[in-house]
């Protein structure tokens, strides 16, 4: 048997190329064709394969501006891949061989452009929140993007007593009924500005944009489970948010040693300020992959009652666990607390009223966390309270919670929720009182309260 004659490679390079030619001779002469097929395919399923909308009907391609992009885009892309081929000459091919990842950085630039335009980005987002799962982190950043950065300052008409502002983890989520508050604020006044696992860090990144809403009162619940369990950079948490400002701030709290073990993730963030496709990496992964892939088959899959409150239970024995084993004296506590620090004063600066309500979590899992570390955090807190200026009530200064208050090992459950919710709502009217700033409101009292005996 012989086999076939290797030619060589100029030859194989022109043979190649004739025949790339010949095919985009032939698309040229289709791409009349071509551009209407895609017009009238994109007019009747483009917003099906967008946001999963029913397929619209054929007869209205004319005047679908969707399905008329996408035509021209495909006959133009004919056209340049023809005019690309007849002027380009296989002997220069050689010469430039950086080619390649200039033209990979001009599409990430273009997509990044593309990207910032007002309705290419609202398409964007609409189309993440379509596909992704319940629960699934890239859903929450897309929420949190639309209600920190597109959404205008909060303006309500009336005026409500006080425009508040929930800020944190799924603790102070599913801490604190809105409704229910929003019986002491105003209807409307109260917003949520809660990520799953939201870390000191993350306040700080945030700092700003939340400053520019102008509320009244920001409420957060921290304590130890917030403070001392980062052993590193949490560059996922922090990319999607990632701005020139922020990054560096988050830079400026390391100490050199920790700026050097963490140069991959300053490096992640710093690409993202760059380069707007890569900030949006976890929705572009989820969106392209999910929607061809079902690659988190067989992952776990969030229950009836998670669905319902929103957040992710942990199994009370599993959450003991995982609180021995996350809650440590990391290499980022005195970061955590800097990072807090600096987000306490923007907003302080900006004339909010800062309330810090010491944190907690089920009696068995506080057994799990080392008291000192609940004793630093508050001495901490107290001192930040006292040199920012901003109210700090520990937990001997609040409503009491007992194990029956608890829906698993970190979140409060209705019960618990109610409590403390009426809690904040009286203690919130009674130092606004003594501030003189508002108008006595009647407030229910469903449950005995333990009223702080100081101001703050």
């Amino acid at each position: 048997m012989s086999l076939p004659q290797e030619i060589e490679t100029n030859q194989a390079c022109r043979c190649v190329s004739d025949w790339e030619r010949g095919l985009s001779t032939i698309l040229l002469w289709s791409s009349p064709v071509i551009l209407i097929v895609t017009w009238v395919g994109s007019a009747t399923f483009g917003k099906t394969l967008l946001f999963l909308y029913p397929a619209a009907s054929p007869a209205g391609f004319i005047s679908s501006k969707l399905g008329l992009v996408a035509g021209i885009l495909a006959a133009l892309s004919i056209v340049l891949y023809w005019a690309t081929l007849r002027t380009a000459r296989i002997e220069r091919a050689n010469r430039l061989p950086g080619l390649s990842p200039l033209l990979c950085l001009l599409g990430l630039g273009l997509g990044g452009l593309l990207l910032q335009f007002p309705k290419s980005h609202w398409v964007f987002q609409e189309s993440v929140k379509a596909r992704t799962p319940q629960l699934e982190f890239s859903r929450n950043i897309i929420f949190m993007q639309q209600k920190l950065f597109t959404e205008a300052p909060i303006e309500i008409t009336p005026a409500p007593l006080s425009k508040v502002g929930l800020v944190g983890s799924s603790q102070i989520n599913l801490g604190i009924d809105v409704e229910q508050l929003e019986t002491w604020s105003g209807e409307g006044a109260v917003h949520k500005y809660c990520l799953p696992g939201m870390v000191p860090l993350q306040y700080q990144a945030l700092s700003a944009p939340l400053a520019e809403k102008r509320l009244d009162v920001v409420v957060c619940w921290l304590s130890e489970f917030d403070f001392f369990r980062e052993r590193e950079l949490p560059t996922s948490r922090l990319r999607w948010c990632a701005e020139t400002a922020n990054v560096r701030d988050v830079f400026s709290v390391l100490t050199p040693n920790q700026a050097w073990f963490n140069r991959g993730h300053l490096a992640d963030l710093a690409t993202a300020v760059v380069t707007p496709l890569w900030s949006q990496r976890e929705p572009i992964q989820m969106l392209s992959f999910r929607f061809w892939w079902r690659f988190d088959v067989g992952a776990p899959v969030a229950s009836d009652e998670e669905q319902q409150v929103g957040a992710r239970l942990a199994d009370l024995d599993q959450g003991v666990k995982n609180a021995k084993q996350n809650i440590q004296r990391t290499p980022l506590v005195d970061a955590n607390f800097q990072a807090f620090e600096r987000f306490a004063r923007r907003l302080t600066d900006a004339g909010t009223r800062l309330v810090i309500i010491e944190g907690e979590s089920h009696p068995l899992t506080m057994e799990a966390y080392p008291p000192a570390f609940r004793a630093e955090t508050r001495e901490k807190l107290s001192e930040l309270s006292r040199s920012v200026g901003f109210d700090f009530v520990t937990t001997d200064q609040r409503v009491q919670l007992e194990t029956d208050d608890w829906r698993d090992a970190v979140h409060l459950n209705e019960t618990g929720e109610a409590k403390l919710t009426n809690w904040l709502m009286n203690y919130l009217q009674e130092s606004t009182n003594r501030l003189g700033a508002a108008l006595p409101v009647s407030v229910p009292s469903a449950h005995p309260l333990n009223l702080p005996s100081q101001s703050f």
